[in-house]
């Protein structure tokens, strides 16, 4: 019921309010969700092999989950 992070992250979203707030070292919080008007992205690859494709235009255009390959 905890959610893992840094408070301080959330702090600059909210005073600053961008479009996109990408991070990725918290595995257990791997995938994206919405504070505010802020489109959040863990893409923390390592234990989910996922990554995420973002086009951004005028603000984020998408979002689009990524099968990562290791060689």
């Amino acid at each position: 019921g905890v959610h893992p992070g840094f408070p301080e992250f959330k702090q600059l979203v909210l005073k600053y309010k961008p479009a996109l707030w990408l991070c990725g070292h918290i595995h257990e919080a791997y995938g994206t969700e919405k504070l505010m008007n802020t489109q959040v992205v863990n893409a923390s690859a390592f234990d989910s092999k996922k990554g995420y494709s973002i086009t951004l235009k005028d603000g984020v255009k998408s979002i689009e989950p990524v099968e990562l390959k290791r060689e």
